[in-house]
C-alpha cells in the first residue's frame, strides 16, 4: 500500500462519507468500543463535529503471498469546536452555519492500525482500530 493511497484513505475521516472502501463485514473498533456493523460506525462517525486528520507516521507490512497489508499508523486529529456538524448544521437557533468559521481544537493523538486488502485494483478495509491516544487538555472535547 503506498502513501498516496493510504493518505486517501484517512483523509475521508474527514468526509460525510468516511471509509467508504469498508468490507460489506468489517471489524471496527475505536477506542475498544467494537461497532456491530458499517452503518453504526457511519452513525457514530457522522454525529461528531467536522475533523482534520494528518499523518504523522506510517508503517504497512503485505503477508507475503497475499494481497493484505498489515498497517500501523500514528496520526493527529482535531476537531471543529464552533458548533457545526459535519453536515455543516449548527447547533444555535439563531446563527446561519454559513456565517461561522471553524474554530479548531488543539490536536489529539491516535493510534490506528488496520488490515487492508487489495482486490480488482480497489482497496478494502477489513479491520479498523483507531484509538486515541493523546487528549490535549485545552478542548471542550474529552476523550475517554
Amino acid at each position: 500500500m503506498n502513501e498516496k493511497t493510504f493518505t486517501a484513505l484517512v483523509e475521508s475521516l474527514d468526509s460525510q462519507s468516511p471509509l467508504p472502501q469498508l468490507h460489506p463485514q468489517p471489524r471496527i473498533i475505536i477506542n475498544g468500543q467494537p461497532f456491530g456493523s458499517q452503518a453504526d460506525f457511519i452513525q457514530l462517525w457522522n454525529s461528531l463535529p467536522n475533523s482534520n486528520h494528518q499523518i504523522t507516521s506510517y508503517d504497512t507490512h503485505q503477508i507475503p503471498g497475499t494481497s493484505t497489508h498489515v498497517v500501523l499508523a500514528h496520526l493527529k486529529v482535531r476537531f471543529d469546536e464552533s458548533g457545526k456538524d459535519r453536515s455543516g448544521q449548527c447547533t444555535s437557533l439563531n446563527t446561519p452555519a454559513s456565517s461561522i468559521r471553524s474554530i479548531w481544537s488543539h490536536w489529539f493523538g491516535v493510534d490506528l492500525s488496520c488490515v487492508v486488502e487489495e482486490q480488482n485494483g480497489q482497496i478494502l478495509v477489513n479491520t479498523w482500530n483507531y484509538r486515541f491516544a493523546e487528549n490535549p487538555s485545552s478542548t471542550i472535547y474529552k476523550v475517554i
